[in-house]
């Protein structure tokens, strides 16, 4: 019974590679129709779903302009240590492993809040036409 199961499972294993070859001869073929101009990428891509294959994995590159609104850069003790802090965020923005990217610059405006010490049991007011107590 042994020297059966194990026929079965060599057999089942050889079966099992033929079919992986087979399935990629028929994606290679699909492939093919398509860098040779035969098929468009939406019908390679529909084809290759249909038949239950790895759709075609494209290489995109480009630019993209961000404008992000800094509300806060709470700690910083000097204005460039603020500016730093957030390039250094928007430097590590990307935590996926699929995409490759390089800051080229990054152009922030960061401003003084002269609040950031202002104590939160206050009950100093700012009166009109006057300065701030802080």
């Amino acid at each position: 019974m042994n020297t059966e199961i194990q026929e079965l499972r060599t057999a089942l294993a050889a079966e099992r590679e033929r079919h992986i070859a087979y399935r990629t001869s028929v994606r290679d073929e699909i492939l093919e129709q398509h860098f040779n101009g035969t098929w468009c990428l939406p019908g390679t891509q529909d084809a290759l779903v249909d038949l239950d294959l790895s759709p075609v994995a494209m290489h995109y590159t480009g630019e993209a302009t961000i404008t992000v609104s800094i509300s806060q850069v709470k700690g910083a003790t000097s204005r460039d240590e603020a500016y730093a802090r957030v390039k250094a965020a928007l430097d590590a923005v990307n935590n996926d492993a699929g995409i490759t990217m390089t800051v080229h610059s990054v152009n922030a405006s960061v401003y003084e809040d002269r609040y950031d010490d202002r104590p939160t049991n206050t009950t100093a007011t700012a009166r009109p036409n006057s300065e701030s107590p802080f």
